[in-house]
C-alpha cells in the first residue's frame, strides 16, 4: 500500500476545477497610490474592473516600490471602463493608479493555503 495522500495543492488539478470561494472588494485607489491585497488562500481567478470614467489603473504582482515594476512595465493596464480577467494563482495582487480610480476586485479563492504558494519573482514580475 502506498503512503500517498491525495490533498489540495498547487499542482492538484482538482483544486482548480471546483468553484472557488468568492472574494469581492470595491475601493478607490488614490492618484499615485497603490493598494495591495493578500488573500488567505491561493487564487484561481482574478477579475479587476476599472469603474473610472477617464483614468487607467495598473495591476501587478510586485509592489510598485520595486522600481523595476514601473520601469520595466511589469503590469497590466486597465483603461477606464474596462475589465481584466486573469486565470492566475497568487496570494497577493497590487493595484495602482497614476491619477486615481474607483475599482472592483473579484477573486475566486481555492482551498490551497497561501503558505503553500511560492514567491512570485523573476522576469515579468520584478526584474
Amino acid at each position: 500500500m502506498s503512503g500517498f495522500i491525495y490533498d489540495v495543492g498547487l499542482n492538484n488539478a482538482g483544486s482548480y476545477i471546483v468553484s472557488g470561494i468568492p472574494y469581492v472588494k470595491n475601493f478607490t485607489v488614490s492618484g499615485g497610490g497603490e493598494e495591495s491585497f493578500t488573500f488567505y488562500n491561493v487564487t484561481k481567478n482574478i477579475v479587476v474592473i476599472n469603474h473610472d470614467g477617464t483614468n487607467t489603473i495598473r495591476v501587478h504582482f510586485a509592489s510598485k516600490s520595486d522600481a523595476s515594476v514601473i520601469n520595466n512595465k511589469h503590469f497590466y493596464e486597465v483603461s477606464a471602463g474596462e475589465i481584466l480577467e486573469l486565470d492566475v494563482k497568487c496570494e497577493t495582487v497590487y493595484i495602482s493608479s497614476v491619477s486615481g480610480a474607483n475599482v472592483s476586485l473579484f477573486a475566486s479563492i481555492t482551498n490551497i493555503k497561501a503558505t503553500r504558494m511560492y514567491n512570485l519573482s523573476g522576469a515579468g514580475i520584478d526584474e
